[in-house]
């Protein structure tokens, strides 16, 4: 027996279980014969197109599911919450299950990649990042596609404190009280310092201990300045400010009381002579 012998034998075998199960669902009131005839009488053979129907579902199905779970790409962006790059960021995963996503390693930095293979499209997968003095981040990624990215943002974990600043004449070191001071922060907010206890001192509440802030001094005496500081708790940063040259020149008016150094009392009739400080001449 040839081989083209065998195989329409076999042919017709699988031919007559065809039929045999169409019969089978006719006689249950499903009217497969009634289709099958129909697209014979447009001379179909009804038996290959079943086949080649089968087949191509089959394949769909394959190229569904082997599209739904291939080998993704997830690209890290990590970032504390001023936009700077971090490194040494410990990195997890979990799945919608709850289940351990591998990332091949714990530790990742800003624009590093991973590949996650079996992962399907459109499923979710839930990220923490951790480093040391900062607080935890989350992000849930819903996969599109074969490139992600995973937008990790880590805020400092910082104490507020009450910054001190002390401000002085850079020519005669005294005091300058009645300033306007601002501090702006790393996060661009602001904090109005107001004056302390004693003149030339202003207290900044509730900035970050540690933080770089920008001070913006303004003041009627004393020209315009800016210096950049790092508040710590019990530290005062001093500031010298350039008296205005305006400040210099024209007159001016001098208020003076004369008290007792140990009773603080008021000395009445007091004589009083003021001397030039630079050709100690009276004025």
């Amino acid at each position: 027996m040839g081989i083209s012998e065998t195989l329409s034998g076999f042919y017709a075998k699988l031919e007559d279980k065809f039929y045999g199960i169409a019969d089978f669902f006719d006689s249950k009131g499903i009217p497969v014969n009634s289709a099958i005839d129909w697209v014979e009488d447009k001379g179909i053979p009804a038996f290959p197109l079943t086949i080649a129907a089968i087949v191509v579902v089959v394949a769909l199905l394959y190229g569904f599911v082997f599209a739904a779970t291939q080998q993704v790409t997830v690209v890290f962006d990590l970032k504390d919450n001023n936009g700077n790059a971090l490194s040494q960021v410990r990195v997890s995963a979990v799945n919608s299950a709850g289940n351990n996503v591998p990332l091949g390693k714990t530790s990742f930095k800003d624009g590093e990649d991973v590949t996650l293979a079996g992962v399907p499209v459109g499923g979710t997968i839930k990220f923490s990042s951790q480093k040391e003095g900062y607080i935890d981040g989350k992000f849930s990624l819903q996969v599109s596609g074969t490139e992600n990215l995973a937008l990790l943002r880590m805020k400092k974990d910082v104490q507020t404190i009450v910054g001190q600043i002390s401000l002085v004449d850079t020519e005669t070191g005294d005091p300058v009280g009645e300033a306007q001071v601002i501090a702006t922060l790393s996060d661009k907010s602001t904090v109005e310092c107001n004056a302390g206890e004693s003149i030339g001192a202003y207290e900044c509440v509730g900035v970050l201990e540690g933080d770089s802030a920008k001070v913006d001094v303004r003041t009627s005496n004393f020209e315009d300045s800016s210096f950049t500081v790092s508040f710590f708790e019990g530290s005062v940063s001093e500031f010298e400010l350039q008296p205005k040259a305006s400040a210099a020149e024209g007159k001016s008016s001098l208020i003076i009381r004369v008290v007792d150094s140990a009773t603080e009392q008021r000395v009445q009739g007091a004589t009083i002579r003021i001397f030039d400080a630079d050709d100690e001449g009276l004025i």
